[in-house]
């Protein structure tokens, strides 16, 4: 985290949800006010647990935690965290279900929480790729500010190239290849 934000990112995600919650807030908050010194540099913290695949860790559907909503303010002023991804049921990689569960209630009272007096962290939803319009609308009603779609935009990467690799098979210029990803 603390490289990329010397190289210029302008948006850190940390997680740090593996950790018990005040290590997770403990190495949260070194990430902030490190990234907060090198200049205008948000970052972005989980607290609760998200299942699926991501970054190589695979968590199961049954070992997922989410978030605590007594605890949600508490994270987000002792970590000093921008932007706050609470886990509420969603998840990385494709969905098996056709409807997952959502903790949508559990949403609305972090939201509440943690913003309903002024806006502190706006809340993001991590594993937002395959979700139904309806879910995001309704999750952006109830305070949804950012969508990570993570598996949506390497889907759209691998297939673009495998279908450019495919129909130009005497071609090899990787450049080509960025070019019909992009």
């Amino acid at each position: 985290c603390k490289r990329c934000a010397e190289l210029g990112y302008t948006n850190i995600m940390f997680d740090g949800s593996q950790f018990d919650f005040d290590e997770n807030v403990r190495v949260t908050r070194d990430v902030v006010e490190f990234c907060h010194k090198v200049g205008d540099v948000t970052v972005e913290g989980e607290l609760g647990t998200v299942s699926g695949v991501e970054d190589q860790v695979r968590v199961a559907e049954n070992e997922a935690e989410l978030c605590d909503p007594a605890r949600s303010l508490e994270f987000v002023e002792r970590s000093g965290v921008d932007l706050f991804a609470p886990a509420i049921g969603t998840a990385h990689g494709v969905y098996v279900t056709e409807n997952p569960k959502i903790d949508f209630e559990r949403f609305e009272q972090i939201q509440g929480i943690v913003n309903g007096r002024r806006m502190l962290a706006p809340l993001i939803v991590h594993g937002g790729t395959g979700l139904k319009p309806s879910v995001v609308q309704r999750l952006v009603q109830l305070g949804g500010a950012k969508f990570n779609v993570s598996t949506g935009l390497k889907h759209a990467l691998i297939d673009a190239t495998n279908e450019y690799i495919q129909s130009h098979r005497l071609v090899y210029n990787p450049g080509k290849i960025d070019i019909a990803a992009e």
